[in-house]
């Protein structure tokens, strides 16, 4: 399974205790049927609540995720969305 991390932003650049972070979106919920981080809980995919919930946290510097060569340039257009509608 070929995997790439290129998806990454800065969430709170200027403070010095911060950590980053890697979200892990790259396997093929076999299991499941379907892609589990473009599955909705009211309303928004688990990726985009998976996102919005490491943004609000203080201790976080950098968010990463890492996504299939498939799904990339999907999760890239949330990423690219939320941060349009601002709730990144």
């Amino acid at each position: 399974m070929q995997t790439e991390t290129k998806l990454c932003y800065e969430a709170y650049e200027n403070d010095q205790n911060a950590i980053p972070v890697i979200i892990v979106a790259a396997g093929n919920s076999t299991r499941m049927g379907q892609n589990k981080q473009f599955m909705e809980i009211l309303g928004l995919p688990v990726i985009v609540r998976t996102l919005m919930a490491f943004q609000k946290s203080k201790v976080i510097s950098r968010i990463i995720s890492q996504a299939k060569k498939a799904t990339k340039s999907k999760v890239l257009q949330f990423i690219l969305l939320m941060k349009k509608r601002q709730m990144l």
